[in-house]
């Protein structure tokens, strides 16, 4: 369908709900969009809508970068926003994204390939670590930097895969 849209003259920079196409095939993990719109020249840095119509509902962030989406990290708040009490005990379990499934590996992969910044991710990361933690039920924000810290090194190995394989 994206390629049918694309051949017909869609813009792949249309902003949408996640902002461009290449924030919703992030998003849905589709790995080929997501090459195609990289090849494109879709732009890898940018940040996107973290949530349908934040406006005014949810405390910043309202967006982050492409690798935050792809790593499925949650909104800062998603743990205070329930509509019923959490049942999930403090057991500094992995957050939902982790391990990186083989789609989340080769997107951020993709992402990091194509100029995406782990810096921009990890201050995302770092200004809301204490909410960030106690969104997926880990007691030490260390124990969360830890995870993240993996998720990105899982991505990297699956990037010097791509490197060795293209040459």
């Amino acid at each position: 369908m994206m390629d049918l849209l694309l051949q017909r003259g869609a813009n792949p920079e249309q902003l949408g709900h996640f902002g461009p196409p290449l924030g919703f095939a992030v998003r849905s993990l589709n790995v080929e969009g997501v090459k195609r719109l990289l090849n494109l020249g879709a732009k890898a840095d940018i940040s996107v809508p973290l949530l349908l119509n934040p406006v005014g509902r949810l405390p910043p962030p309202h967006t982050a970068p492409l690798l935050y989406v792809a790593m499925q990290l949650p909104h800062p708040t998603e743990g205070h926003h329930r509509h019923y009490p959490s049942t999930r005990r403090m057991d500094n379990s992995p957050p939902r994204g982790f391990p990186l499934s083989w789609q989340q590996e080769e997107i951020m992969a993709l992402l990091l390939v194509h100029g995406a910044s782990k810096t921009d991710t990890m201050e995302v990361v770092t200004e809301h670590l204490t909410e960030l933690a106690g969104a997926v039920s880990i007691r030490e924000e260390k124990r969360y930097l830890e995870i993240v810290e993996e998720m990105f090194k899982e991505a990297e190995r699956q990037v010097t895969k791509m490197q060795t394989q293209g040459d």
